[in-house]
Order: structure tokens, then C-alpha cells, then sequence
């Protein structure tokens, strides 16, 4: 996972994986010295997952003239197999390739919480973990989302960002209570 590393190690790490051929999953954040812009095509289509919010997702879409955030999906040498657009208490968009090489959206909610959020410190960070945690145990996509919004919902309910990590079971409680708009 590459997440915020340190500017002088970002080249470094990416072109160790590239070397590696090791997938991984960037979360990219909008900042040049992090990602520089003679190397972010390069860090961004290289990745297996991508995730970043709807403004970094708009700052994507105009460096490189896209219509669609989706667009990256095709690139030429795109490893990209997701890209998760996370947007608060909007949920996060989703989307991938399907079988049948067509380019599906999906919109997840965030999950339901009885407590007030504290701080949203890690929120991010916990979003993503929750994800890779549900693609790690071959949950869809959707699943995955869901897995990410539950793990972000514990967070923000303390101050600090991993003060409040839930269980395996305590998540999949939250889910099936978090997600049942009946």
C-alpha cells in the first residue's frame, strides 16, 4: 500500500514494486511533493487499487483531460482493476471492469451509526483497510465498500485515528445492523 509515504521515498517505493512486480494499492492524495507530477502517470495506472476522495478525484480528472475518473480503467497500460471515489457522508462510488469488459459504478452508502462522529482523523486510511480486508477474503466490491464504510465508522467515533478498531466480529455486526434500510 502505498499511503502518504515520505516525498523523498515515493520514487523509491514505486519503482521497488515496479521491479518486484508486485501490485498494490495507492492512496493517492493531491500533493506533488508526495507524488510528483513527472511520475504520478506512472504511480497511478501502476496500481491494482485507487482510492482518493471526489476532490482529488476532480484535481485526476483535470491533470490529465478526463471526462470520467472511469477513464483510467482503459488507459493504455492501466494495471488499475478499482478505483474507489470516497465522498464523506455521501458514501464512495465504485468502479471496475467487468467480465465482460464493460466499466461498472457502483454507489455504496456509508454505514449507519447510533454515535456522533468525534473526529475524522483516519477515517480515510480505515476506509481503505476495511476495503482490502474484504477483497482479501473475496468479497465483491460492493461487499468490500461496505466493509470499508463499517471500519470508518468506528473510527470517527474516538478521537485518534486507530483508538477504535473494531473486531473481524464486531464489523460484521455493524454491517448487517448498519446496512438493513428496512
Amino acid at each position: 500500500i502505498i499511503a502518504c509515504p515520505l516525498p523523498e521515498n515515493t520514487v523509491h517505493i514505486y519503482k521497488e514494486l515496479k521491479r518486484r512486480q508486485m501490485p498494490y494499492a495507492l492512496s493517492y492524495r493531491n500533493d506533488e511533493r508526495i507524488y510528483p507530477s513527472e511520475v504520478l502517470k506512472d504511480i497511478l495506472l501502476g496500481a491494482a487499487y485507487v482510492f482518493m476522495n471526489k476532490c482529488e478525484a476532480l484535481q485526476i480528472r483535470k491533470e490529465y483531460d478526463l471526462e470520467n475518473i472511469e477513464e483510467l480503467l482503459g488507459y493504455p497500460n492501466s494495471q488499475i482493476q478499482v478505483i474507489v471515489v470516497t465522498m464523506g457522508t455521501a458514501g464512495s462510488d465504485i468502479y471496475f471492469r467487468k467480465k465482460d469488459g464493460a466499466i461498472k459504478k457502483e454507489s455504496v452508502p456509508i454505514c449507519r451509526s447510533t454515535k456522533s462522529c468525534a473526529d475524522t482523523i483516519g477515517a480515510g486510511d480505515a476506509f481503505m483497510a476495511g476495503f482490502l480486508m474484504g477483497c482479501l477474503k473475496n468479497k465483491s466490491y460492493v461487499e468490500c465498500a461496505k466493509w470499508g464504510h463499517v471500519m470508518s465508522s468506528f473510527v470517527i467515533e474516538k478521537v485518534g485515528s486507530i483508538t477504535n478498531l473494531p473486531t473481524l466480529t464486531e464489523l460484521i455486526q455493524r454491517e448487517k445492523r448498519g446496512y438493513d434500510f428496512s
